[in-house]
Parts: C-alpha cells; sequence; structure tokens
C-alpha cells in the first residue's frame, strides 16, 4: 500500500513539474535532434548538458570529432554545441558556390533551432572566418567571442611558412594519406607516433565520413578568397565590441603568433594569450589546457 501511495506522489510530482516547464521541456527535447534543415541542406549536430551555451566551429576539413577531447571537460561548464559544417561529416555535401556567409548563416540558423538568443562562439583555425562573419553580421547573437590560431587574411598577417603550405596544399596524395601529413605538421614532433590510438581512432571516423577532392577544395577556395583586400575582415574588425578572447601557441608553425596581436590591435575589447610549448592543432593535442583558459575567461 505505501509503495503505491509513494509511487502516486511522484508521478503527481513528474506532472506538476512538466506542467510548469513545457517550454523548457520541449527546447530540451530539441536539444537532442541530431539533424536539422537549413538553406536547403542538412546540418549534422550534438549538444552536452544544459548550461550556458557554446557553440565550437570546426577547422574546415574537420569534422565535430575535431572537439571530442574537449567536450567532457567543457560540458561541466557550458551548454557545448558541436557540428559538421556543409561538406563534412553527417551533414549534406550539395554541389554549388559557398561563401563564408553562408556558413555564418547556417551557424546562427542552428542557434535558432536550439532556441538560443545568444552564445559563446569559439573557432579554431581556418574556422575563423565563419565566426567573423558572425561577429560581424550577427553582433546580438554572441556572448563572447574566443579566437584561436587565427588571422584577418589579406596582406598584413603574418603567413603560414612556405613549407608547411606546401604541405596542406598537396591534392596529389589520397585524402588519408593528406590528413595523416596535416596532423604531423600541426602537432609537436613526434606527437602522432606517440599517440597511436587517436591516430587510428580518427582515421577509422574519417573512412566512415570522407572528404573527397572537391570538398577541400571548396573550402580552401573560401579561406583564400579573404586573402583579397576586398574581402580581408582586417578592415572590418574595429566594429566589434564584444569581450574577446584570442589564443595563440607559441610553437604554432601553422598560423604564428604574432598574429594574435594583429587581431588584438583590432578588436577593441580584447585580451591575448599565448601557451606555451602548444602547436597548432591544441584541441587534439592539448585539450585540458585549452579548456582551463576558456573556463577562466567565460565565467
Amino acid at each position: 500500500m505505501l509503495y503505491f501511495f509513494i509511487k502516486k506522489i511522484l508521478l503527481n510530482k513528474i506532472i506538476i513539474f512538466l506542467y510548469n516547464n513545457v517550454t523548457y521541456c520541449f527546447i530540451l527535447f530539441l536539444t537532442y535532434m541530431p539533424i536539422i534543415k537549413s538553406q536547403d541542406i542538412s546540418l549534422y549536430y550534438e549538444t552536452y548538458w544544459i548550461w550556458q551555451p557554446l557553440i565550437l566551429i570546426s577547422w574546415i576539413w574537420y569534422t565535430l570529432w575535431q572537439w571530442n577531447r574537449m567536450i567532457p571537460f567543457l560540458s561541466k561548464y557550458f551548454k557545448v554545441i558541436v557540428f559538421d559544417n556543409r561538406w563534412v561529416g553527417r551533414s549534406d555535401k550539395p554541389i554549388w558556390p559557398y561563401s563564408a556567409k553562408m556558413l555564418a548563416d547556417d551557424t546562427v540558423w542552428l542557434l535558432d533551432w536550439l532556441g538560443i538568443d545568444k552564445a559563446i562562439v569559439l573557432w579554431h583555425s581556418m574556422g575563423w572566418f565563419i565566426a567573423q562573419e558572425i561577429a560581424i553580421w550577427y553582433p546580438d547573437r554572441l556572448e563572447k567571442l574566443v579566437l584561436c590560431s587565427t588571422h584577418f587574411g589579406w596582406i598584413n598577417h603574418v603567413p603560414i611558412p612556405e613549407n608547411t603550405m606546401k604541405i596542406l596544399n598537396d591534392t596529389s596524395i589520397d585524402s588519408f594519406e593528406r590528413f595523416v601529413n596535416w596532423l604531423k605538421v600541426s602537432t609537436a614532433p613526434g606527437w602522432i607516433e606517440n599517440n597511436p590510438e587517436v591516430l587510428e581512432e580518427w582515421i577509422n571516423r574519417r573512412k566512415k565520413c570522407p572528404i573527397d577532392t572537391s570538398s577541400y577544395n571548396s573550402q580552401l577556395s573560401i579561406g583564400l578568397s579573404l586573402f583579397s583586400e576586398d574581402n580581408s575582415f582586417e578592415w572590418k574588425l574595429h566594429n566589434i565590441n564584444i569581450k574577446t578572447l584570442i589564443v595563440s601557441w607559441d610553437s604554432d608553425n601553422i598560423v604564428p603568433k604574432e598574429n594574435a596581436y594583429l587581431l588584438w590591435d583590432k578588436i577593441k575589447n580584447s585580451e591575448v594569450i599565448v601557451l606555451p610549448d602548444v602547436w597548432h592543432f591544441v584541441p587534439l593535442e592539448s585539450p585540458k589546457i585549452f579548456s582551463e583558459e576558456i573556463v577562466k575567461f567565460c565565467l
């Protein structure tokens, strides 16, 4: 008798909670739906926990799994949102010309779908053109910005070293060999060899969601288009008033750390940190160090 009485009380409490929190429960339900339709394509996304929204924008050519080693730490403090940009992973790969603005629109559309008015936006490396477009076109959607290993384009930034650029631009080899070369050049010497389990897991994921040459070149063309004076973000960054953290690494051999100070000079409400003994692909190589800096800045 006591069992049924307790069961009835608990059931009533659950019903009352659901009744008083319909909107909350509906948004929470949507959070776990992994596919949305945006601009006539489907985007794949994942979310973790229900705290302050933090959306992570991947380096181009990389799926949301780029953030896999950081999510366990960040999800203790944030509602972490990750997604596959169009062209990669489990999102659609339509054949038409793309632009940085289009990818920024995709990101904002995802926030709309999740019912999020404002979020902290973090991007890494060549995902920079997406987030800078968001900061310029949708400033009211941003709580804070975190810019990592990035620059503003055109001739005034410090370029990628020539020998590194040759590796990044080599499309004469198959996609898996190119992927491994990318990882080797963007992590500390010997890191890949000393972490074979990470490399094996990522290659297995790439085999499930390969990136063909046309997708690779399409994404690269967007980044390269921003090296013209007209398309560069350099002249637009003074319009950004959101609190911004600019992060670089002293051993970054893809985006030299000097670019962080150039960005700091252009963005009014910004600060710079340069972390020691870290290479370019910090979400993979040093996830805890990077996550701790994000938490310190954002909370």
